[in-house]
């Protein structure tokens, strides 16, 4: 039940950060860390945060790189398409 939970707050936590501040989004992850169990000021938290700050490094990654693979496959496409003699407007 609790990693049903823990995963719910990740994808909630996804959907949010796309428009959050630098200030909204540390609100954020210091009310993930708490939900944890984590206080401020232990090592617990310290590493939760660092930890969450590593995760959205990454997902932002993962993320570019989707954006570069799907357009490295539109032109791809396009390219194969003009190859073929196939004509179409962008």
């Amino acid at each position: 039940m609790k990693l049903r939970l823990t995963i719910a707050a990740l994808a909630a936590s996804l959907a949010i950060t796309g428009c959050m501040s630098t200030e909204e989004l540390a609100a954020r992850n210091d009310q993930i860390c708490r939900s944890y169990g984590a206080r401020p000021g232990t090592d617990a938290y310290v590493n939760c945060r660092v930890g969450q700050d590593q995760r959205r490094v990454m997902e932002e990654q993962a993320s570019a790189q989707r954006q570069m693979a799907s357009q490295q496959a539109y032109w791809n496409t396009v390219t194969a398409m003009q190859r073929a003699g196939t004509t179409f407007t962008y």
